[in-house]
């Protein structure tokens, strides 16, 4: 199972969303944050990072368990906030 693995690090699309409240699992700023951010280019994204992304569909984000948008495992070589502030800002650009 890919989460028992201490060198990588999950991402949800919650974590990057600009709808999401802190509350609701946001993790960057308004700013920073992202319109609707898809798995698919949440991947693509931690690709560009050098991350080796792997996407588990049928995930949920345990604040919205009735959503099962997925999420995206990535090597953690940085804080969390850190790598999800990098993804968003390859999704903006």
């Amino acid at each position: 199972m890919v989460d028992e693995d201490r060198d990588r690090m999950v991402l949800w699309p919650s974590n990057i969303d600009v709808e999401r409240s802190r509350g609701e699992g946001r993790i960057v700023s308004l700013d920073d944050a992202v319109s609707s951010p898809k798995l698919s280019g949440m991947k693509e994204a931690a690709e560009k990072l050098g991350l080796n992304p792997v996407v588990e569909d049928g995930k949920a984000y345990p604040s919205f368990w009735w959503l099962e948008e997925g999420r995206v495992v990535v090597d953690k070589n940085k804080g969390k906030t850190e790598v999800a502030r990098e993804i968003a800002g390859e999704l903006k650009s």
